[in-house]
């Protein structure tokens, strides 16, 4: 599968989304200059509206057995590995890195996938090493929606 086919059979419309799939500009490989395809890039609004869709959904996420967030995981985890070559791949075109740190990062993001598959039917918590006399308990509880935030300044710097 080629770095283009990797997300081909999803229409992801850039990869932006507030409730509904929103459209944004093209990416552009650092070294040619080609257009690598779309990824989402939002304005403050959409980025206030997104993150009240999530707190939204979260809840109903949150109320879901836990098989099902065990079976999403497993999802995750299938297609990472499914599309372990195409990623590679792509982080080569999209970020100009080394083959090899590619590699890398692409194994430790599917070790960590399988690594989460097991959290969701475990105890929501446990007890953690405190001073004497003390109880420190850390809880866990699903937070739902995931999303990532990054800049780009290569757009800035385009920008007059």
């Amino acid at each position: 599968m080629r770095h283009a086919d990797l997300f081909a059979e999803i229409d992801w419309n850039g990869c932006l989304f507030d409730g509904d799939w929103r459209s944004s500009p093209d990416t552009l490989s650092p070294v040619t200059g080609r257009r690598l395809g779309t990824v989402g890039r939002a304005s403050t609004a959409q980025v206030t509206t997104s993150a009240a869709t999530a707190c939204r959904r979260q809840r109903d996420w949150a109320a879901r057995p836990c098989e099902q967030h065990a079976a999403a995981f497993r999802r995750a985890t299938e297609l990472a590995e499914t599309r372990q070559a195409s990623t590679v791949d792509w982080l080569g075109h999209e970020s100009a890195s080394p083959r090899g740190q590619a590699e890398f990062e692409t194994q430790n993001s599917i070790k960590s996938l399988n690594q989460t598959t097991s959290l969701p039917s475990q105890s929501h918590g446990e007890v953690v090493p405190s001073k004497p006399g003390r109880l420190s308990l850390a809880g866990r509880r699903a937070v739902g929606v995931v999303g990532v935030i990054a800049s780009d300044d290569r757009q800035s710097r385009s920008t007059p």
